[in-house]
């Protein structure tokens, strides 16, 4: 069964000294109660990667590492690339918590190719998708801008505001591979001479508020974007058709050094978590929490959007949903660590309890 779901997911990729102390049960330490002894568990890393979903899912699992099982988990900031590229030369971290193989696949490959790598399962319990999105409403007014090759007939319904004459696209934020994936796109559709420009947002929130903020006034605006999101939950957003998806010209696309980038559409997204071999070897208890760690897409989606509505971090989203949600991630692991961790929620400091 995981041979064929490994081959299956491997088809879909182009080619090309510490303490075991949990944080919040000091109480239960007074009377008596112990942590995990386990030494294997206690210099765990995981990538703390910058979109809003990777990085729940990094405290999450920090947490439960840490007052579930007893670990020392550490999180490192990364962005995916670099996550990979370390994993894959022994560096760690040993948990990459949220990988999208349409950017990513190729080291993914190369990684469980040369067993230094294993897929931990998927991310989400449902497909995602991702691409290139106009509102909803700028279909309905014309229904030929359901189309990205409509849309690029038409730059003047999509100004930019720093050149009203030319078009404006809305690319990724910094440290996503979609950057260079949706820079060697608009070279193959010859958007800068159909009058476009690309916006470089200085964060996902930068690309969020502007796709928000046209919706809210019914303005067109022409981005890129992705779902499960809570943007895409909130907002009608339609996804640009184009030709067809092409695997074999894809890993180009996915390159930074893309020669001669040829006119594709992202694939249906393959999300997985993704870790070291030897993690997995070493720890096959925490490897197994990390593998049923899935959630449904609407999980997911709440969770986000309360933690933007609130304006709360990552780490409060996590304890948020550690709290709230108990009867999704004590699927996750056993039942005395469910109970560590249930104890440790209860002592820990409730953040805002606005729904």
């Amino acid at each position: 069964m995981l041979h064929s779901r490994l081959t299956e997911l491997l088809s879909r990729i182009p080619r090309r000294s510490a303490y075991c102390i949990p944080t919040v049960v000091v109480a239960l330490l007074a009377l008596g109660s112990g942590c995990a002894s386990d030494p294997t568990c206690e210099r765990v890393t995981i990538a703390d990667l910058p979109w809003p979903s990777a990085a729940v899912t990094a405290h999450i699992q920090k947490i439960i590492l840490e007052d579930g099982y007893g670990c020392a988990p550490e999180l490192v900031s990364s962005d995916a690339h670099n996550a990979l590229e370390t994993m894959l030369q022994g560096e760690g971290p040993d948990i990459a918590p949220e990988i999208w193989l349409n950017s990513m696949g190729q080291a993914v490959r190369d990684g469980l190719e040369a067993g230094s790598l294993k897929l931990a399962g998927d991310a989400f319990l449902s497909e995602g998708t991702e691409g290139w999105y106009v509102p909803e409403y700028v279909v309905s007014r014309d229904p030929d801008l359901a189309t990205l090759e409509g849309v690029l007939k038409r730059p003047d319904l999509f100004p930019d505001p720093d050149a009203p004459e030319r078009g404006r696209f809305y690319s990724c934020a910094p440290g996503w591979e979609c950057r260079h994936i949706n820079q060697n796109l608009f070279r193959a559709y010859e958007m800068e001479e159909a009058g476009f420009n690309v916006y470089l947002p200085s964060s996902d929130q930068d690309l969020a508020a502007a796709i928000t903020r046209a919706y809210e006034r019914r303005e067109p605006i022409f981005a890129y974007y992705w779902s499960p999101s809570a943007l895409t939950s909130n907002l009608r957003m339609h996804l640009l058709a184009s030709v067809p998806h092409d695997p074999e010209t894809w890993p180009c696309i996915t390159s930074v050094n893309c020669d001669e980038p040829a006119r594709n559409t992202f694939p249906e997204p393959v999300v997985q978590r993704v870790v070291t071999s030897d993690f997995a070897t070493s720890n096959p208890e925490l490897f197994e929490f990390v593998a049923k760690f899935q959630w449904p897409n609407i999980t997911l989606i709440e969770l986000v959007r309360w933690m933007a509505r609130e304006g709360q971090s990552p780490l409060e989203a996590a304890v948020y949903f550690l709290q709230r949600y108990d009867s999704e991630w004590r699927r996750w692991v056993p039942a005395e660590v469910a109970e560590r961790l249930a104890a440790s929620m209860v002592d820990s400091a409730t953040p805002s309890e606005t729904d």
